[in-house]
């Protein structure tokens, strides 16, 4: 079974049956149903089978009967190479053939050079012989009944049911153990079973002056893994134990010998949505009114901080905080919209509205004492909330629309938008909005477009150490200088981008000249710049800790702002479409999207956040700039011809895309160490070539055939996958990452493979039978 779907009808072959039936049980009573039907066949050349190609595809070869009732089918396959070590047992369980653990065998996980090659040396010796395929990819299938009923003229009520399910694989990446050096890190292809059953029932009037519509929406999400397990790669469990040791410096650690992750869980989802609108009031005005009210909802079972005892009750709850044994979670959403447009006099439009948003996260607060370690429940330190993130938006505002004549029209707009977050750095932001726009047809045939936008967004203060609200422990508690209340959560420079002040501005025009009917050439240009403000700092360290007693209070505070400091988006597209003959038309269109971002960080080592140590100096050479360019480019041009009116047709259309990302690093000042340095990497590069050819034969008026060519080729450089020789940690091979470092910047990961989707280049030819009735 197989779904074709097409974007432009033009562009090859769809031939689809329509099957309606009515009957009627009073004067306006009717019922409507819909469906189609496509047969056809496929031959698929490609010179590797690779994911890319295939990632939205059907491409299975051989005869196919397609019966479509509102169903369509969707794969997403993300890799043709990935190999692992584990096998699937079934429920979210991960296995090893016994002998591996033990093969690997890690006992020793001292943080120094030669004691991390020496771990490297067994994952690369005992690994290869491991490896096995496997599948990653998902496949999406969605069903849906809909039925309309019309009990009058102007009343309509409707049910819909609609299911969707999607199975498969996803890339993921699992840990045990706390921090590099000493974390054992593996990709594991998550388990996806997941099935969504979703209700809507509806009503909506219309009246001679007003209308009326509602509707109510049940959904349920429901993942039949809710928990993932693997087993430990890296060492095997002692005799009669659970968990694996291993030393570190003069510690001993404890790994279980079995890692665990929770995954998604079942959900539901109500919502109301309800609608008034007045139309034919005075001054030619009308009034509309949306609201809408959901609740969602999980209480999924809490999970153990382990499957292993650990020499102590880590598999149990009792680690977790009394008497809370699940999420409770529950979220509730307010919208309210409102809108009011009239015409004060002849050549003026008016639009006034109101917009409301509220996320009310009713999820309960619980002081947890997670753990990151096997000796107790972590410290002081540990002692955390859950913060139930909330958040209120409103905006108002006005549109005014002035025609001028012949010397076109004229729009002015103001809006103000507010937005309140109780525990982010950033309590409330406001943002002014003010638009202009001018449209104008000087002449026949030319059409001119220009609008103009420029956003300032200010808050009510930063304050950078918000995140504390997190921790519960006293005063008391704390015992040492490792304390999180006197250090930075975020750098004090620090600007989170979407609560920043910030100055935006955007360019939007457009050109649509028609000379003749025959011709039409379409021309824009779009561009938006941000610049995100650092707002008052002060260098004096006191002003960002809550005891300024500490010896970090004797240095210094660098005043530079971090984060995105800037970025802009500049668009442009052509298109021309010709009208040659009656049977022939051809099209041209070129599109150029630019990014451009500019950041700013810091590389601190953790061990001086709480002394007064050089790390926070204004002139150290810790701090880096980054440079990002991201560029696209598509080209396309196509041709539809009518060979015999109403008998044949020919459709041919070729695109040529390519994707240039760029990351360029400066660094400030000397006396960098090594493992502070920043390398800029090779620029990522991805191109595609796409032809597409097709013919439809008509046979009769309600039978068709249609024959298909597809070529594509793919190519991609990515220095991401591939590795190179700036970054401190090299790829050992596309399975596995090392960690000859040694230190806790160390990323020792067993993955799926390198390239996901590497390049191709496929052939798709295919043939297709369409009945219409």
């Amino acid at each position: 079974m197989k779904t074709i779907m097409k974007t432009r009808a033009a562009r090859g072959f769809i031939a689809g049956a329509l099957l309606a039936g009515t009957f009627s049980t009073a004067a306006y009573a009717e019922m409507e149903t819909s469906g189609s039907v496509v047969v056809g066949a496929k031959q698929v050349s490609s010179d590797t089978d690779s994911a890319k190609f295939n990632e939205y595809r059907d491409n299975r070869e051989g005869t196919s009967a397609i019966l479509q009732y509102l169903w369509n089918e969707t794969p997403h396959n993300l890799s043709d190479n990935a190999k692992s070590p584990y096998t699937y047992q079934g429920g979210g369980d991960y296995t090893l053939p016994a002998a591996l653990p033990a093969a690997i065998g890690f006992t020793d996980i001292s943080a120094t050079a030669a004691n991390q090659a020496k771990l490297d040396a067994k994952v690369k010796n005992n690994l290869p012989g491991a490896l096995l395929p496997i599948d990653l990819g998902t496949q999406r299938k969605t069903g849906k009944f809909d039925l309309k009923y019309q009990v009058s003229e102007r009343t309509k009520v409707g049910f819909e049911y609609q299911r969707d399910t999607k199975e498969g694989s996803l890339l993921t990446g699992t840990t045990l153990g706390d921090r590099p050096p000493r974390v054992l890190a593996v990709q594991l292809p998550e388990p996806v079973d997941y099935v969504t059953d979703q209700y809507t029932i509806g009503a909506e009037h219309r009246g001679e002056w007003w209308h009326a519509n509602a509707a109510a929406v049940f959904s349920s999400f429901t993942n039949n893994v809710d928990a993932m397990t693997w087993d430990n790669l890296f060492a095997a469990p002692a005799a009669g134990k659970d968990f694996a040791s291993m030393a570190d410096g003069t510690s001993t650690r404890r790994y279980a010998a079995e890692g665990r992750m929770a995954l998604a869980p079942d959900n539901t989802m109500q919502n109301l949505n309800l609608g008034l609108g007045f139309f034919g009031l005075p001054m030619n005005s009308a009034f509309d009114l949306q609201a809408a009210r959901s609740t969602m909802k999980q209480n999924a079972a809490l999970l153990p901080y382990s499957t292993s005892t650990l020499n102590g009750t880590w598999n149990n709850l009792n680690k977790l905080p009394s008497g809370v044994t699940s999420a409770n979670g529950e979220i509730e959403a307010a919208t309210l919209n409102a809108r009011y447009t009239f015409t004060p006099f002849d050549a003026a439009n008016m639009n006034v509205f109101y917009r409301y948003h509220d996320l009310n996260n009713k999820t309960p607060m619980v002081q947890f004492q997670y753990t990151t370690g096997d000796s107790g429940n972590g410290g002081y330190r540990n002692k955390r909330i859950n913060l139930a993130h909330d958040i209120t938006e409103t905006s108002y505002g006005l549109d005014l629309s002035y025609r001028l004549g012949d010397f076109g029209s004229l729009g002015l707009g103001y809006e103000q938008e507010k937005k309140d977050r109780p525990y982010r750095e950033v309590k409330q932001t406001k943002e002014d909005i003010f638009t202009a726009s001018y449209r104008v047809s000087p002449f026949k045939g030319v059409n001119f477009k220009a609008k103009y936008a420029q956003g300032d967004r200010k808050g009510d203060g930063y304050n950078s150490e918000a995140p504390d609200a997190s921790y519960w422990y006293s005063a008391s508690d704390a015992n040492d200088s490792d304390n999180p209340l006197f250090a930075f959560g975020n750098l004090p420079g620090l600007r989170k981008k979407d609560v920043a002040d910030r100055l935006m501005r955007q360019y939007d025009v457009s050109l649509g000249i028609t000379p003749a009917r025959a011709v039409a050439v379409n021309l824009q240009y779009g561009a938006q710049n941000n610049e995100y403000k650092l707002g008052g700092i002060s260098s004096n360290p006191e002003d960002y800790f809550q005891n300024g007693a500490l010896t970090q209070g004797k240095t210094v505070i660098d005043t530079r702002q971090l984060g995105l400091l800037d970025d802009n988006l500049n668009v442009m597209a052509a298109d021309v479409n010709l009208r040659a003959s009656d049977a022939l038309a051809l099209f041209a269109y070129y599109a150029r999207t630019v990014y451009k971002g500019n950041q700013r960080g810091r590389m601190l080592n953790e061990n001086n956040r709480t002394v007064a140590a050089s790390d926070w100096s204004p002139t150290e050479g810790y701090v880096w700039d980054a440079a990002v360019t991201d560029t696209n480019d598509t080209i396309g041009a196509g041709l539809d011809y009518t060979v015999i009116e109403g008998t044949l047709d020919f459709n041919a259309d070729y695109t040529y895309t390519k994707g240039v990302y760029a990351i360029a690093y400066t660094q400030s000042g000397t006396g960098i160490p090594a493992s502070g340095k920043w390398a800029s990497p090779p620029d990522e590069e991805q191109t595609r070539n796409a032809l597409k050819l097709a013919a439809t034969y008509h046979l009769t008026e309600t039978f068709a055939l249609g024959l298909n060519y597809l070529y594509e080729k793919y190519t991609v450089k990515d220095w991401a996958q591939e590795g190179f020789e700036g970054y401190t940690e090299d790829l050992i091979d596309a399975y596995y990452i090392g960690d000859a470092i040694g230190d806790r910047q160390g990323n020792r990961l067993v993955r799926l493979g390198d390239y996901l989707s590497p390049d191709y280049t496929a052939h798709v030819a295919s043939v297709t039978v369409g009945v219409k009735f």
